[in-house]
């Protein structure tokens, strides 16, 4: 092969090449960018998480929700408090991104992420701290991927997450797999949660009259067994954020109205592996008394805010487990309550209140989705009446 011949065989290839990546250049990515996305199905085809729930929703990487059937962000029914930017618009501290373990009560490692103002640059300060206690059975650190966590740590707030290993190493997709490793939210796993809140109040850079805990979903079973069983943190925790969160499986699961939801079913498997001669529990009694946290959020001293939609993200429109709490927490020893923006501590109807006031009426928020400007801003409120 002569060197003209070489010379040519060089500069075809390299006309190819240049060929190639030129039109690679204008192809469009295989999925969108997580940012891009601005519907359920596309959501669905990037092959993000899928939760089974009724509505049916699919979840970003960075935090937006959409559901079956609507596209686009939601909107308010009615005023939803869009008043509200951001916490403080006067601060703007640096922010960083934290993640460290520490070695929890039962025996293994916590995995905690911390996003929060830059402590090394404002050591002298003192900061409003939020422990996210997330619904699920899997991994509760992904909701501090928000761009909202970000922004309100900017204007001084410390947020706080944390994974334990047998949520996470014992999960298929977003469903648990079932076996005798797992607490599913007993007073094992309330336990973490109480570690963690434990270890928030000692950091010095923690204003320890401004902790709160934001749970969502099933997140309210371990807040409320925290809350209300450990006197000390019961008393310091200056709120609890419930986002639609339930008050007992058990009585869900009984409930003939919601037979047809089917995330349910993973309550009754749980129930099924921890019950019986050799397990943990010897009856269903057992089990379900750790886990209905409308027994336990009467003894709660601090503020009970829920947030509830009309369109409950798992158990449609249905209110039992809502006035479950609203109700024992009124009653209880909360220092107020309230439903969204509605008035302090009203007592909702129900077969044991037959005069109470209607909870359809309080619902100004057709859906709720944690990254939805009106919750934040029900955070924000809470956080500046506490610091009056």
């Amino acid at each position: 092969m002569n060197k003209k011949t070489i010379i040519s065989i060089i500069a075809v290839v390299a006309v190819l090449a240049a060929v190639v990546i030129i039109r690679l250049s204008f192809l469009e990515p295989a999925f969108p960018a997580p940012s891009a996305i601005i519907s359920f199905e596309e959501c669905v085809k990037a092959g993000y998480s899928v939760m089974e729930s009724q509505p049916i929703q699919c979840e970003t990487p960075d935090g937006r929700i959409f559901f079956k059937g609507e596209d686009g962000p939601e909107v308010c029914s009615t005023d939803c408090g869009n008043d509200i930017v951001e916490l403080d618009e006067s601060n703007d501290f640096k922010t960083e991104d934290v993640t460290f373990t520490l070695g929890g009560p039962n025996g293994y490692d916590l995995n905690v992420r911390t996003v929060r103002p830059k402590l090394s640059e404002y050591s002298d300060k003192k900061f409003s701290a939020v422990l996210i206690v997330g619904g699920g059975w899997g991994a509760m650190t992904p909701f501090l991927n928000q761009d909202m966590v970000r922004k309100t740590s900017s204007d001084g707030v410390i947020f706080v997450a944390f994974d334990s290993p047998v949520r996470t190493d014992n999960m298929d997709g977003r469903k648990p797999i079932i076996n005798d490793k797992r607490d599913y939210k007993g007073f094992k796993d309330q336990a973490d949660v109480a570690f963690v809140l434990e270890y928030i109040f000692k950091n010095p850079n923690v204003n320890t009259d401004v902790v709160g805990v934001w749970s969502s979903s099933s997140g309210a079973l371990l807040t409320s067994g925290v809350l209300g069983r450990y006197s000390e943190l019961g008393e310091s925790v200056a709120f609890w954020m419930d986002d639609e969160g339930p008050s007992c499986p058990k009585e869900l699961l009984e409930d003939p109205n919601l037979s047809s939801v089917g995330g349910l079913k993973n309550w009754a498997m749980a129930r099924d592996s921890k019950v019986g001669e050799g397990r943990d529990y010897k009856t269903e009694e057992e089990f379900w008394y750790e886990r209905c946290g409308d027994k336990f959020i009467g003894n709660y001293k601090g503020i009970y805010q829920r947030i509830q939609g009309i369109n409950d993200h798992a158990l449609r429109q249905n209110y039992p487990h809502a006035i479950a709490y609203l109700n024992a927490a009124t009653n209880g020893n909360a220092k107020w309550t309230r439903l969204n923006i509605q008035p302090k501590d009203v007592v909702y109807e129900s077969s044991e209140e037959p005069n109470g006031a209607a909870i359809e009426n309080g619902l100004d928020i057709k859906s709720i989705k944690q990254n939805k400007q009106a919750v934040w801003n029900m955070l924000f409120k809470l956080i500046k009446e506490i610091q009056k």
